[in-house]
């Protein structure tokens, strides 16, 4: 579904990634994880189009997402979540969530200021999927309430409702578990199993192995801008060559 092949990419004389590839099988979850500075976040951004790599490709269902901006993404399948997201001043929640299914609205702008019948179609039908995913990340009694005055943790599961309202067939998650407490992080597992057994793909960038280890089918270690390894959770808990970089070679021959 997802091909990421060869991918390079350099900041003047950083090399940031080298040689990355690998491939996201339909319906799965997988999860690319490392220590700081393993070039994660560089990687996500390139697969969603913030950045273009120096070479190598991104092949989303056989087109190439590294000619393509990053504004067309949701059109193709493809919605992402952020690690710090940010909501629209002074809309609410329900207003964010029916932002990210806008590529559903097809009405233009004479419908719109005139409110025709056809207009007014298309905005109950948003709204009412809105509100079911507004209730899918429990935060259907806040759909009226400005969304800047959510809790963070709140913010981080209207982010993930945003996303999903474009009905996307890859959603690209950024560290969603960051500061969530425990039991936060459990709903959130909850969610994102629900989300892969919907038939959507999940390609999360993670700090929490915890969580990684209870939701990935596969995982990708990323250590200094190069794959380390890669496997299944069991596979990837028992090789040396991870635990060494999490932990340091000395600290792995002193355990």
């Amino acid at each position: 579904m997802l091909q990421v092949q060869n991918i390079e990419m350099r900041f003047g004389g950083v090399q940031a990634l080298s040689g990355i590839s690998f491939e996201v099988p339909p319906g799965s979850i997988m999860a690319v994880i490392g220590p700081n500075g393993a070039g994660k976040t560089t990687l996500f951004n390139v697969i969603s189009g913030l950045y273009r790599p120096t070479s190598g490709s991104v092949l989303w269902e056989g087109q190439d997402l590294t000619r393509v901006g990053p504004h067309r993404l949701a059109g193709l399948g493809v919605a992402r979540t952020f690690q710090n997201p940010q909501v629209f001043e002074g809309a609410t929640a329900l207003q964010t969530v029916q932002i990210g299914s806008h590529r559903f609205a097809h009405r233009g702008l004479i419908s719109a200021l005139f409110r025709l019948p056809a207009y007014r179609r298309e905005e109950r039908t948003l709204r009412e999927r809105s509100l079911e995913w507004l209730d899918f990340v429990g935060l259907a009694d806040a759909a009226d309430m400005p969304a800047a005055e959510q809790s963070y943790g709140a913010i981080k599961r209207l982010d993930l409702a945003r996303a999903i309202a474009s009905e996307p067939r890859l959603l690209l998650m950024d560290e969603p578990a960051a500061g969530l407490n425990g039991a936060e992080t459990e709903q959130l597992k909850r969610m994102i199993q629900a989300i892969a057994a919907r038939g959507i793909t999940v390609l999360l960038v993670e700090h929490d192995m915890k969580l990684v280890m209870e939701i990935s089918h596969s995982i990708v270690v990323l250590n200094l801008g190069q794959e380390l390894a890669r496997g299944t959770p069991a596979q990837i808990r028992s090789n040396p060559s991870v635990l060494a970089a999490y932990l340091g070679a000395e600290s792995l021959e002193a355990a």
